[in-house]
């Protein structure tokens, strides 16, 4: 099966380490935001942009958990055609979808390069001859012309072996008496 790359946003446990590193961070914006809005009136900084982060720091304070990038595969079931989306890191399933038409047309095309030829193509030459297709075959008898029947297709066709085996040889009989004339 297909499996690339992807890259989404989800929510990883942080540690107790990577928990107090954005306390601390939440804690220095708050200080920011204080010094910032003292000096509003003569500076004119923006202070939303600090408040934007202060929520987003308080969130994943208060959740412990915080989106970041976190490989996952993305999983071509060319059988059930579907596509699954597992984390690399937990290998927990994140999504499952059936094919776009698109990529049942890229399938399709992926089958049909192992195929010896496509209709309507050309066959390839090699030593300066025309490469013989299936289109080119000539039909095969199979077995003798005279083959005799199996038993239960003469039993079909309401017909014995007996009388199979008498209407050959005079046949047969017939023919030498008309290569004997000639």
């Amino acid at each position: 099966m297909p499996t690339q790359t992807i890259y989404r946003k989800l929510p990883v446990e942080l540690s107790d380490e990577e928990l107090a590193k954005r306390a601390a961070e939440l804690a220095a914006k708050e200080l920011e935001k204080d010094r910032v809005e003292e000096q509003k009136k003569a500076v004119g900084a923006p202070i939303a942009g600090l408040k934007l982060a202060i929520r987003r720091l308080s969130q994943v304070v208060d959740t412990g958990t915080e989106e970041q990038e976190i490989p996952c595969d993305e999983i071509f079931d060319d059988d059930r055609f579907e596509v699954r989306i597992v984390r690399q890191d937990t290998f927990e399933k994140l999504h499952e979808r059936p094919y776009t038409s698109l990529e049942r047309e890229e399938l399709l095309d992926r089958k049909q390069e192992h195929l010896p030829f496509v209709v309507g193509d050309e066959p390839e030459k090699k030593n300066g001859k025309k490469q013989k297709t299936l289109f080119d075959a000539k039909p095969v008898k199979v077995g003798p012309k005279d083959a005799t029947p199996a038993p239960d297709e003469l039993e079909r066709r309401g017909q014995s072996l007996q009388k199979i085996k008498r209407g050959k040889k005079a046949g047969t009989r017939k023919t030498k008496s008309k290569e004997a004339m000639a």
